[in-house]
């Protein structure tokens, strides 16, 4: 079945180790376009930061945000999820005794968190480049998509102390090598992809996915044609029907030319 639709995770799948996209992303996406085929960015990272990596072609794309909770389709935003503010005072509140942890709120149109010491800087910018620092997070008013938390010494002993406590009221997962995200229970790329998917029309059989790490394992799922990278953990590589080639090799765009538009 012809695929139609798209959808990539970004960090450690379409981008290279330094954030990088393919060098024929742009003209890889305009020859998408020309087929009617969508390409969705599947990230945890904000729409606004999204739109800001793929200027001056933000409009042509279509975004899966915040590991799920915000999902934008043609300009439109079609879905958000945003935590009971009483559970996001009662996560700020469990962090004031975790002291390697930074925590960032996510809201749609910014994020908020406290000074971070300097070495967080560049990796609280990379996800986040609208953002606004406070003293107190209980000051914040507006809804919040998603509770991000950076740990660049053990991300994985932060999951333990956290996941206990908050697991059965939330999908807590880690989502990078320093990163792990708490949103709603059904919240994850895998929903956010259906939901893109029933507002287009378009069904799991017409749909390919890229991803490689764990909160991509929904993603996967949710599309017919689904392609772990080869710099995954060895873990994922159940949860694909394929193999793509390396980030560093700009595995997606290879399999999209080869697959999809059938280059050799």
């Amino acid at each position: 079945m012809p695929i139609k639709l798209i959808a990539s995770d970004m960090d450690g799948s379409l981008l290279t180790s330094d954030k990088r996209l393919p060098p024929d992303f742009f003209d890889l996406l305009e020859q998408l376009r020309a087929r009617g085929i969508r390409f969705a960015a599947a990230s945890g990272r904000a729409y606004y930061t999204l739109r800001e990596n793929f200027a001056p072609y933000a409009d042509r794309l279509d975004y899966l945000c915040e590991n799920g909770a915000f999902v934008s389709c043609g300009g439109k935003v079609i879905c958000t999820d945003a935590l009971d503010p009483a559970l996001v005072h009662e996560i700020i509140d469990c962090c004031e005794a975790l002291p390697e942890a930074q925590l960032v709120l996510c809201g749609q149109n910014r994020a908020f968190h406290k000074q971070p010491p300097p070495e967080y800087d560049p990796h609280l910018q990379c996800y986040y480049v609208q953002h606004q620092v406070l003293g107190d997070l209980h000051q914040v008013s507006e809804p919040i998509l998603k509770v991000a938390i950076c740990n660049l010494k053990d991300i994985h002993a932060t999951y333990a102390a956290l996941e206990p406590v908050f697991g059965k009221r939330l999908n807590v997962v880690v989502s990078g090598d320093y990163w792990m995200d708490m949103m709603n229970p059904q919240v994850n790329k895998g929903w956010a992809l259906q939901q893109m998917q029933q507002y287009l029309g378009v069904t799991k059989e017409e749909t390919m996915a890229f991803g490689d790490y764990y909160n991509d394992i929904q993603l996967l799922e949710q599309a017919g044609e689904s392609y772990v990278m080869a710099n995954a953990q060895k873990e994922m590589f159940a949860y694909g029907k394929h193999i793509a080639p390396s980030n560093e090799e700009y595995g997606v765009a290879q399999i999209i030319r080869r697959v999809v538009l059938g280059e050799e």
